[in-house]
């Protein structure tokens, strides 16, 4: 991290629960989120706080961290020793509070790669198997058999124009009607 003409390093000895770091995201408010390879960290500039399952959140590995236009977090990633090995379900952080998303509620995999906010504040999450759209009420999932070119999503992102673009195996771009590859 880089702050007022210096870098500063945060490890364990800085107090990280780990120094396995995945995803960094700096909020409006400034603070420093870090997901690890066990849990998250918030960063203020001072101190360290880690996050995990005692918090509500997890104590496997969290891949990805958005902030939303609403100011709350996502985190998505997997979660080894929290349900079955290798699943992991994306967490929603708001006002001090975790809650999580699994496939129960409609998620097409436990497994997250990335979480994107577009600009019609729909969240598009990446998973091993395809993407889950999320209104802020229920999921909407695309697989290949939809057009998405391969089941893995491992990035987002949405251009100028409003055409989405997911990198996995390969790129697929969706412009609201066609898919193409």
């Amino acid at each position: 991290l880089y702050n007022n003409g210096n870098f500063i390093n945060l490890r364990e000895e800085q107090g990280l629960v780990t120094s396995l770091v995945n995803a960094l995201i700096q909020t409006r408010d400034g603070i420093v989120w870090i997901g690890t390879s066990n849990g998250a960290a918030k960063y203020d500039w001072h101190t360290i706080r880690n996050y995990g399952a005692r918090e509500g959140l997890t104590d496997g590995v969290i891949r990805t961290v958005c902030e939303a236009n609403d100011n709350s977090l996502w985190f998505g990633g997997t979660s080894e020793g929290f349900g079955r090995k290798g699943e992991g379900e994306p967490f929603h952080y708001h006002q001090s509070k975790f809650r999580k998303f699994t496939t129960e509620d409609g998620l097409i995999d436990g497994n997250i790669n990335v979480v994107f906010e577009a600009r019609d504040n729909n969240l598009y999450i990446g998973t091993s198997k395809g993407l889950s759209i999320y209104d802020g009420k229920e999921f909407v999932n695309i697989s290949e058999k939809d057009g998405l070119l391969c089941r893995y999503v491992n990035d987002i992102y949405q251009d100028a124009e409003g055409i989405f673009w997911f990198a996995g195996q390969g790129v697929s771009s969706f412009d609201g009607k066609v898919w193409s590859s």
